[in-house]
């Protein structure tokens, strides 16, 4: 089963990078190409033909989104731009990638929103807060659940009282309650109110929330599309969404109804892309179609998403693609591949990493240390010094 939260207890604890409400994320394979070497070794960005356009003078973690690029200084995350200068410094304790011109960012304990520039939007007073999707994020506060944050403090139940959520009377728990989550919009406005027990970003017109330990949808308006009642939890991706049995052994698909429209019959499942599906078959990889034909077979150890018509494949330890057909464009024979972003896949031979095309033609020499897949015309390679 594959998607991003944890449930313990009451109280959802959620990784600060992940989705709070996705269960884990298919088993993805994790990209080792792209982790950095206990060496001495610098980072810098190349174009399609090879030549390095950006090298900045810090370590970047992460390829350019909307013109940023996250790095990492002294334990601090900042951001910087297309020329490799530092455009937000290094001050946070955590930061993700900028989503409709916004960065989630963590401060201390608390998680706030910051502008291209690093002026802060929304102040940092959440106990959790998701990236922006289709408008709105997905937010948390701890008890009290006071927001906005009053200059004097955080005493009172003021938000949830004015909505009539809780008595206006303090409440008495053994323990804190546990946090409550919401949506806020680009304004820091809340538009649905902290109804919930967690919340996942927007996908595909609507949004993961729970109640206890069941899952739901909503819609943007915060109408409850489908009620709380999985066990387990994905995004919706091309209408369809993955549905689990209640043990959590087989799983089919779903519309956007909450009708289970593929049968629950596979031991595992990936989102629609490209009109196709991975599914896992007695421990094999093959892909199903959206009426649920086996499009594919299922002849291979793992296989993840399409991505511009083709889905990377492992068999025997080694990794190639195959296109929609399920022909075999590229033989396996790589260590490590990335999936193809803007005509392009990294991939890595032993200690060398490279790029490829579509049709397996190595595109940049498989000479740097590592590589990261392309993003806004430009990829992150690793070069280290013996």
């Amino acid at each position: 089963m594959r998607f991003t939260t944890i449930l313990i207890s009451l109280s959802i604890l959620f990784l600060p990078a992940a989705d709070p409400a996705s269960k884990k994320p298919a088993k993805k394979k994790a990209a080792a190409a792209s982790t950095f070497p206990q060496k001495a070794c610098t980072s810098s960005f190349v174009d399609k033909t090879g030549a390095v356009v950006v090298k900045p003078a810090v370590t970047v973690l992460t390829g350019f989104t909307e013109g940023r690029a996250r790095f990492k200084e002294k334990d601090k995350c900042g951001f910087i731009d297309r020329k490799g200068k530092i455009a937000i410094a290094a001050t946070y304790d955590e930061a993700r990638d900028f989503s409709e011109g916004l960065s989630v960012v963590k401060i201390g304990s608390a998680w706030g929103f910051i502008d291209k520039k690093g002026k802060t939007v929304i102040d940092p007073v959440f106990y959790y807060a998701g990236s922006f999707a289709e408008g709105l994020a997905p937010v948390g506060l701890e008890y009290p659940y006071t927001y906005p944050k009053p200059k004097a403090g955080w005493a009172g139940t003021g938000l949830l009282a004015s909505l009539g959520l809780f008595p206006v009377a303090p409440m008495t728990f053994p323990e804190p309650p546990p946090p409550r989550f919401g949506f806020i919009d680009h304004a820091g406005k809340m538009t649905i109110p902290l109804e919930y027990d967690c919340a996942g970003e927007f996908h595909d017109g609507l949004a993961i929330v729970c109640n206890y330990y069941s899952r739901g949808y909503i819609d943007p308006k915060g109408t409850v599309v489908i009620p709380p009642q999985f066990g387990s939890d994905y995004w919706f991706s091309q209408g369809l969404c993955q549905a689990w049995t209640d043990d959590n052994k087989k799983v089919g698909f779903m519309d956007k109804t909450g009708k289970v429209v593929l049968d629950r019959k596979y031991d595992d499942a990936g989102p629609f892309k490209g009109g196709l599906a991975w599914v896992k078959i007695k421990g094999a990889f093959g892909y199903i179609d959206k009426k649920g034909k086996l499009a594919i077979a299922a002849a291979w150890d793992y296989a993840d998403d399409f991505s511009e018509g083709r889905a990377r494949v492992e068999k025997d330890k080694t990794w190639g693609f195959v296109d929609e057909k399920g022909k075999v464009v590229v033989k396996p024979s790589y260590d490590w591949v990335s999936s193809f972003s803007e005509g392009l896949a990294a991939v890595r031979k032993g200690e060398k990493a490279g790029y490829i095309d579509k049709d397996g033609n190595v595109a940049i020499a498989l000479t740097h240390r590592t590589t990261d897949a392309f993003s806004e015309g430009l990829g992150l390679v690793l070069d280290c010094t013996p």
